[in-house]
């Protein structure tokens, strides 16, 4: 055993100890057996006794109150007597005799303030390559509880960064801002597999429960769900019907194909182009095995979204994400990651603003707490200027995930969308400072800058981390960027022609990045043909394109501008008729 989790161990130990008032019953019964042993050794010397006898009896008191020492603490440790509850029996486990029963007390306070963190798990099976087990199993787990409305759940993003960075309990708790944390271990030897959760917490280290699992790989469903369901139950959460049946819901019941399901996701989540090549082939392998599973397509379609996502057109990434989606959900029709593809899919290539809000909207219905979900919503929302209600979904997704850089990336989108363009300087360079040069940080930094108008700034990153032998979607914008700010219309559009454009026009979100830049370039006549598209794609953020972005506005009392602009303004009004006073 490595020296660190021993020591951690014996932390954990003495603080279970003072949890259950181990110490103090030590204490007491040391006082109390020593005034006893005082006392007898007194009434022993008036009595009739002789001094050896009296001093044989004094020692024979003094034995047996050592004796009950031990048996003392044991009832202190079995009891768990807490001055404000009674005592209450051990928390369940799969095998009773093999439970570290800590309190299944109730947790005082209102569920609607529960809010939990689940560190990912721990990994000490002797093969380092069964991590992806202890990975899967914790993205389950919060999956599980990430469907409750009643329940605010940490992103896994968040979770894993301060996993590594080693803080406590406490300092977890109130850097992400949550009640509860939640941690265990995985250990897997050939097909025996153990699971121990223990519940803490945050702000008083207090342990609240702790169970271990014994079983094979067979077992892994029913340990999560057990797992999943004590935390409920602890907490007090209160689950409607639906709820209750999705906790339970298995994806499948074939255990290698949930083994290459969790593979696929530990690869998905890495991003890169091979990485998304290894996860469609296990998701396949799996697919094999299961036939037309709800849970797998849909991850078949998520991987297919990030391919079209990554800018790739040698195949019609699009369609097959679709087609898988809409086959996960003929199975399924509540599907989370289905929905949230689809919700993607309609602002990518679909070009289908309502149909993407219907699907993100479904998705978060089922999921509230997905962070990648919310990105999406929080973009659809801009596009539709539904502002007030993009903000408070920005602020939930900072709430969930508040160590990701997307969470601070998008925070600068939403002032860049209100008009707090200062707002969108801090969150970008923020957001630039974590990743490497020549990345979206970069790009969008620049941008941001260039919106306030520190023009000279904007040059130096772009020229500094892009070259022009970079290719990908980034680097595109970054030179549509560059041109901009030179005033070379032309040049963007030699840009556009040379391959970009092709998701620059699909995707509606970078289509209006485009009409700005040309807006910039005071092209008038490049500006007016992106926004006409843009509008007959579904773009209806009056506020934003008249009023808050620097450059296009610019081209109000332009006839032709003021046309397009109230055709807007009359959208954005027919979406919601509360906006027209504001």
């Amino acid at each position: 055993m490595p020296i660190s989790s021993a020591v951690s161990r014996v932390k954990r130990f003495l603080l279970e100890l003072r949890r259950r008032k181990v110490y103090r019953v030590g204490v007491v019964y040391a006082v109390v057996g020593f005034g006893v042993a005082q006392g007898a050794e007194y009434l022993f010397g008036l009595s009739e006794l002789s001094d050896a006898a009296a001093k044989d009896a004094s020692q024979i008191v003094a034995i047996v109150i050592l004796l009950g020492l031990p048996v003392a603490l044991v009832l202190a440790w079995a009891y768990d007597l807490r001055p404000e509850e009674p005592a209450r029996e051990g928390a369940r486990s799969s095998d009773p005799d093999e439970t570290e029963a800590v309190s299944t007390a109730p947790v005082p306070g209102s569920a609607r303030d529960a809010s939990i963190v689940i560190l990912p798990f721990d990994n000490i099976s002797p093969d380092p390559a069964d991590a992806y087990l202890a990975e899967g199993l914790t993205e389950e787990i919060t999956a599980s509880l990430s469907t409750l409305h009643d329940l605010r759940v940490t992103s896994r993003t968040s979770a894993t960064v301060l996993k590594k960075s080693g803080k406590d309990t406490r300092t977890i708790g109130v850097e992400l801002d949550v009640r509860y944390v939640l941690e265990g271990s995985v250990r897997k030897i050939g097909d025996a597999l153990r699971i121990t959760a223990q519940l803490i917490r945050a702000d008083t280290d207090e342990h609240l429960w702790s169970e271990r699992y014994d079983g094979t790989l067979a077992d892994v469903f029913g340990m999560q769900e057990n797992v999943a369901r004590s935390i409920v139950e602890v907490l007090e959460v209160h689950i409607e019907p639906e709820e209750a049946r999705r906790l339970t819901t298995r994806p499948m019941e074939d255990l290698q194909a949930y083994e290459f399901y969790l593979r696929a996701r530990a690869s998905s989540r890495i991003g890169q182009w091979d990485d998304l090549q290894t996860a469609l082939e296990y998701l396949e392998n799996a697919r094999a095995r299961t036939g037309e599973n709800a849970v797998i397509l849909a991850g078949i379609g998520y991987v297919y979204s990030q391919f079209a996502n990554s800018g790739a057109h040698d195949r019609d990434y699009i369609g097959l994400a679709e087609e898988h989606a809409r086959k996960s959900l003929a199975i399924d029709p509540d599907n989370p990651e289905a929905h949230m593809v689809l919700g993607f899919l309609y602002q990518e290539g679909l070009q289908d603003l309502e149909l993407s809000l219907h699907h993100l909207e479904r998705s978060l219905a089922t999921k509230p707490d997905d962070p990648h979900t919310l990105t999406w919503w929080i973009i659809a929302l801009s596009l539709a200027g539904r502002n007030q209600e993009m903000t408070t979904a920005a602020d939930r997704l900072v709430e969930l995930d508040p160590l990701d850089p997307v969470s601070t990336a998008m925070r600068g989108y939403v002032g860049q969308v209100t008009g707090d363009l200062q707002r969108n300087v801090e969150a970008m360079e923020a957001w630039h400072r974590t990743l490497p040069a020549g990345f979206a940080g970069s790009c969008f930094h620049a941008h941001a800058l260039a919106l306030i108008g520190e023009f000279d700034e904007a040059r130096a990153i772009l020229r500094d981390e892009f070259s022009g032998d970079d290719e990908g979607m980034i680097p595109d914008l970054a030179r549509l960027l560059s041109a901009a700010l030179e005033q070379d219309a032309m040049g963007m559009t030699a840009v556009v022609a040379a391959g970009a454009g092709t998701k620059l026009k699909r995707d509606l979100q970078l289509a209006f990045y485009v009409t700005t830049l040309y807006a910039l370039a005071e092209a008038r006549e490049e500006t007016l043909q992106w926004l006409r598209m843009v509008i007959g794609q579904g773009f209806r953020n009056y506020p934003w394109a008249a009023e808050h972005d620097p450059w296009l506005s610019r081209y109000r009392g332009d006839p032709e501008f003021d046309e397009l602009f109230e055709q807007m303004r009359r959208a954005w009004i027919a979406d919601d008729p509360t906006v027209a006073s504001t």
